[in-house]
């Protein structure tokens, strides 16, 4: 009887074990349904401007690794963390109410594998980069913390979102040690107006169902006539500054080589790819809302390519593999 008893024990302990990891395997996929990391649209926004920054400041490749990798933890955690704060709201917009946190409130086991991987990422950031980039990064979580609560209150959510998804252009000279240019102070403004652009695009899909779930952007205050003009003197501006940045290159002040005529090749490209783009938007056709905030990343990508052609990365692919190897 005793033994029999001692193997029940046993028997239980097992059964009470495994029903744990059942329920912590439960918990990955949906964890990692949460932190978005199956869409890769919204940490490529997120680390275009800190590519920016690396190519104007330039540095080793595992510079623009590290700003990689906070990209995407920094992404994933703020997407959680909105969610989160979000559900109740998101339950009422057709495009979100199938989030995960809505049909699956979060479980203990959920929030343990979050916490974890924000302890791990702040514990492995803290050890590897220096204190500039942890201040910079702390800026943007207190960000990220108050995000989600703006557009309950204010109609300018898209320009706190704008200035601390931006922050990562100063990630580059914080690691490399590159003094202050004017160059990327330019760059982080036309970051925050890239920023609130298309996240004011992004907003406009759900502009119908946002006023009854209480929920206020940009994209409401402006309607879309109004908004598809002032998107357009934004998108003027942004272009305006980045001439300013081809034009004053090689100055002292924005510390770098000065702009051959073959730049200002790809930045009209830019320029005349993004205005025929703009041409073509209806905001009032809520549906084609998500095709115009996805033609930003090609937007991001091309400045990329502006500032590559300025001469402003220095090291060429080869290097980089040469280095990886070596």
């Amino acid at each position: 009887m005793a033994l029999i008893k001692s193997v029940a024990k046993i028997v239980a302990a097992f059964v009470g074990q495994f029903k744990r990891v059942q329920i912590l395997t439960q918990a990955v996929p949906l964890c990692f349904d949460v932190m978005r990391l199956n869409s890769p649209i919204g940490w490529i926004l997120l680390v275009i401007p800190g590519y920016w920054g690396f190519i104007w400041c330039g540095g080793t490749y595992s510079v623009a690794l590290w700003i990689t990798a906070g990209a995407i933890w920094a992404r994933s955690l703020g997407c959680f963390y909105n969610d989160w704060v979000d559900r109740s709201l998101d339950a009422k917009v057709t495009r979100t109410k199938h989030r995960p946190l809505v049909a699956h409130p979060p479980s203990w086991a959920m929030v343990g594998l979050a916490v974890g991987f924000f302890i791990t990422g702040i514990l492995v950031f803290s050890y590897f980069l220096p204190l500039s980039c942890i201040l910079i990064a702390g800026i943007g979580l207190l960000g990220t913390l108050i995000y989600p609560w703006c557009k309950r209150f204010t109609y300018y959510p898209q320009i706190l979102l704008g200035l601390i998804f931006n922050l990562s252009v100063w990630m580059s000279p914080c690691m490399t040690g590159a003094p202050f240019s004017w160059g990327l102070l330019v760059l982080y403004i036309y970051g925050i107006i890239w920023t609130v652009s298309y996240d004011t695009l992004y907003a406009f899909q759900d502009l119908p169902e946002d006023v009854p779930a209480g929920i206020y952007s940009l994209a409401l205050k402006m309607g879309p006539k109004k908004g598809h003009k002032i998107l357009g003197w934004l998108m003027a501006v942004r272009f305006a500054l980045l001439f300013v940045l081809l034009m004053g290159a090689g100055s002292i002040a924005f510390g770098g080589k000065p702009a051959e005529w073959s730049a200002y090749i790809p930045a009209l490209f830019t320029v005349f790819s993004q205005w025929n783009m703009w041409r073509k938007w209806d905001l009032s056709v809520h549906t084609n809302c998500a095709e115009y905030f996805r033609y930003s990343v090609i937007e991001g990508a091309q400045v990329c390519l502006v500032l590559i052609s300025i001469g402003k990365l220095h090291l060429k692919w080869y290097v980089w593999l040469l280095d990886l190897v070596g």
